[in-house]
């Protein structure tokens, strides 16, 4: 039975191909868009450790006050100051803090001071012994260390299988030495592949969706060693170092460390919430706060949460061919759609299609009338030019019939010189089909919603991507070293000078610079700029990039007014030294906004004193442009507001030198960079595989979320507007054959292909109309929802309107090539029956 049901549904597919294939194309587009939206939404949104997550919590503690914080939510990480102060209190059955390191691993061919084998870099975590617990780290070899190694401050660490792989061929590690920072660690254990996505537990840093830690390191024996954080800290928008070095860095206010504790059940969570607040309120009468407590304590969901809000009846008619003679025909109106019943109702007029060509009207003809004379099926009618044709036998019905048959077409001529009169009756006709018509305006508002705000997205981004940076992005690239140890800052001033004049002297280079970061690198300094020491808030956030008397040249700024730095006034700072410049740069962006003028030239800031880190320094020139580091939204404020100050960063952690290649020369230059440093000293390490790139390799990536998203956006929105078109084309062509008969009835009547073709266009265009309006209003409401729940911009009407003429203009080409069928129906379609 079930084959030949099978059999029957395979034979009326081939009799309707194109809607088979459109249906079909439908099902695939909506499975294959299902299927990716479900993907991506787990791999961001689901439970990254589901047998734990409710029994491990991330404690906050405002040290910022109200007047600082965002919407009065504490900041999203701890000053050195609480962590330890958590940690000491151990309130909790486990507890750790952490903080993201990134070392240098020199092999055990390296140590004799060999360059075959040259130093690399490795990402990890300085943390405390619970860690491994908290998290269920699994292991391959060893464990975890313990408590007493973080009493002890021990030089111990645990790896990853990868590196392992890497220095030890995969053999069991545990006890070994490994050099990192040059300083001589024991393995104690060695991990499997572990790597959660998201990694929740350093959500703060942005390293959400990176690749898998190499090392772990006691927390303690990394504050020893004076250990800078590699991922995010931040001050916010007030100056709360402690003072200047490692000591007022440890002592201040700024948060770069991610707590983390494990409290079992409800009353633990409690208890612990208690403390906290308790915590605080100390602090308050301590002196330290000068607000209320403000406290958070928030499990694994409820973290990536906050940090988140920062995806009809078959055909019935015979296709026979009609019998010879006259076919009495049924009740069926003009107009499509009208009547509930497709045969003829008792005293109801009637129509009769002769195979002459022309059409009689009134009853069937009777024993009484054919005893009278009349014959066929009808005494009379008109043709189809609309002409009275008396029935030659002068039927007894004759003229009564001809005379409706003639109102008959009158009113249908009429109906076709005034087209807004079919209106009515085609509402009429969909309300008799009101489930059809109900799915597709729906899919057509939903379309239209989604549309809108994917195409507001992609403008935002495509502007994103085709923003300049202000730099001479074609000849430039980038060399990022990271020194190896810990040399003194005179030290690396000194090679850092002795780098710059290597890369000089290469034949291919035109000039270099060395900085702290560069445009679009994803991540640098930033900081508050004030007019007034005093003033609470600062007047305009600003990138600040280090800069040498090079630095405008090699980056091709243009000086709009000023002087650039002398050689006398270019210092050097390592990273947690305070920044006091005498004399700074900014560009013009900034200016326009510390000193407005009418005529937005931004001069006004030239000679003025301003505020950096609450110190005061003198605007000495004005660059016309230079973009921030990163490209995020929090940074749009501030995007091309830089300031540049004169100094070198004798930092260990990583350097960046920017070169300029002569034109034409980008390749040579680059090829020749990397020995030109290797040949001053190998004790650094520059990546083979993105060590040195060019600018156009910089862009790429800065973007890459940017593209990823608009490309996405794009992809969603075509497979959209093609469902909906399909689902037009499917309806419209089920409606077409269920009406096939009245079509033909109608065009019997007169109607041509014009008029036909007309119906289902303002048939359609009703429906999408209807779906545009409902469209319109979700499109509003579902921005909204993006503005309070991802802080996007509010969308433009514009995008409204492009998106409903786009959708507009789809239904009417979806619905044209359906109609044209419908348009070709034959009035011999009128005659035959169901």
């Amino acid at each position: 039975m079930f084959l030949h049901y099978a059999q029957l549904g395979f034979f009326s597919l081939r009799r309707n191909p194109l809607l088979t294939a459109l249906m079909i194309m439908s099902i695939a587009f909506g499975v294959a868009a299902s299927m990716v939206t479900y993907s991506v939404f787990r791999a961001v949104s689901g439970d990254p450790i589901p047998e734990k997550s409710s029994q491990l919590f991330v404690p906050q503690v405002d040290n910022w006050g109200p007047q600082y914080n965002r919407k009065g939510e504490p900041p999203a990480a701890l000053p050195y100051t609480d962590a330890v102060a958590l940690m000491q209190a151990h309130k909790a059955k486990r507890q750790t803090m952490l903080f993201p390191v990134q070392m240098s691993v020199t092999p055990d061919e390296g140590r004799s001071g060999s360059a075959h084998s040259l130093p690399f870099k490795a990402n990890g975590y300085a943390t405390y012994a619970d860690f491994f617990a908290m998290f269920d780290v699994p292991f391959q070899y060893g464990q975890g260390w313990g408590a007493q190694e973080d009493d002890k401050h021990a030089a111990v660490a645990v790896i990853s299988r990868e590196l392992n792989q890497k220095l030890f061929a995969g053999a069991n590690s545990v006890g070994r030495d490994i050099v990192l920072e040059e300083q001589v660690y024991r393995i104690v254990g060695v991990t499997e592949q572990w790597n959660p996505k998201p990694r929740f537990f350093d959500m703060f840093s942005g390293n959400a969706f990176v690749d898998t830690s190499g090392i772990y390191i006691p927390f303690t024996h990394a504050i020893d060693l004076k250990m800078e954080t590699s991922g995010s800290n931040s001050c916010g928008s007030g100056n709360r170092r402690g003072g200047s070095g490692w000591d007022g860095w440890l002592h201040g206010e700024c948060v770069w460390i991610s707590p983390w504790v494990q409290l079992d059940s409800k009353a633990d969570a409690d208890n612990y919430l208690q403390f906290l607040h308790a915590y605080a309120q100390e602090r308050q009468h301590a002196g330290r706060f000068n607000w209320a407590p403000n406290v958070r304590l928030r499990n694994v969901n409820e973290w990536l949460d906050f940090q988140h809000g920062q995806v009809h009846a078959p055909r019935t008619g015979d296709r026979r061919a009609p019998r010879t003679g006259c076919i009495a025909c049924r009740y069926l109106p003009a107009v499509l759609g009208r009547g509930r019943h497709g045969g003829l109702g008792r005293g109801h007029p009637g129509f009769v299609l002769h195979r002459s060509g022309h059409v009689g009207g009134g009853h069937g003809v009777r024993a009484a009338d054919r005893a009278a004379g009349a014959s066929g099926c009808d005494a009379g009618g008109a043709d189809l030019a609309g002409r009275y044709r008396g029935h030659r036998a002068g039927g007894v019905l004759s003229d009564l019939a001809g005379r409706a048959s003639a109102a008959r077409l009158a009113a249908q001529v009429e109906l076709r010189e005034r087209p807004i009169m079919q209106i009515k009756p085609i509402l009429t006709a969909l309300r008799k089909h009101k489930a059809g018509t109900a799915l597709i305006a729906i899919q057509i508002a939903l379309t239209l919603a989604i549309v809108c705000n994917a195409l507001f997205i992609i403008q935002q981004r495509v502007a994103h991507l085709s923003e300049s940076s202000g730099v001479d992005e074609a000849h430039l690239f980038v060399i990022e070293n990271q020194w190896v140890g810990k040399p003194s800052p005179e030290e690396l001033d000194a090679k850092m000078r002795a780098d710059l004049n290597a890369l000089r002297q290469i034949s291919s280079v035109q000039d270099a610079t060395a900085s702290n970061s560069y445009p679009l690198s994803g991540g640098g300094w930033d900081d508050g700029i004030k007019l007034n020491p005093d003033q609470p808030q600062v007047t305009s956030g600003s990138t600040i990039y280090f800069a040498d008397e090079q630095f405008l040249s090699t980056l091709d700024l243009k000086l709009v007014a000023g002087r650039n730095f002398r050689a006398d006034e270019i210092g050097h700072m390592n990273t947690r030294d305070t920044l006091t410049p005498s004399v700074v740069i900014i560009t013009r962006a900034l200016a326009e906004k510390l000193f407005p003028l009418p005529n937005g030239q931004g001069n006004a800031a030239l000679g003025k004193t301003i505020y950096l880190m609450s110190s005061p320094t003198t605007v000495i020139g004005i660059v016309d442009q230079l973009q921030a580091q990163v490209v995020s939204r929090w940074a749009d404020d501030f995007a091309h507001r830089s300031t540049l100050v004169p100094m070198r960063l004798t930092s260990p952690q990583e350097t960046f030198y920017l070169v300029r290649a002569r034109p034409g020369q980008l390749e040579a230059a680059m090829h020749a960079a990397k020995p030109a440093l290797l040949a001053q000293s190998y004790k650094r390490i520059i990546s083979d595989k993105d060590g040195v790139k060019s600018f156009a390799d910089v862009r790429a990536k800065a973007y890459e979320s940017d593209r990823g998203m608009a490309i996405l956006m794009g992809i969603v929105s075509v497979v959209l507007l093609a469902i909906t078109a399909a689902g037009i084309v499917g309806l419209t062509s089920f409606w077409v054959g269920q009406r096939r008969r009245q079509i033909g009835v109608r065009r019997a009547l007169g109607a041509t292909r014009g008029d036909i073709l007309s119906y289902f266009m303002t048939e359609n265009f009703l429906i999408s109309s209807g779906g545009v309006f409902l469209g319109v209003l979700l499109a509003i409401a579902m921005n909204l929802w993006l503005v309070i729940r991802f802080e996007m911009h509010h969308l433009s009407m514009i995008y409204v309107l492009i998106g409903a003429l786009i959708l507009l203009v789809l239904g009417q080409c979806a619905v044209f090539a359906p109609a044209m069928r419908a348009a070709r129906v034959s009035p011999v379609e009128a005659t035959r029956p169901v």
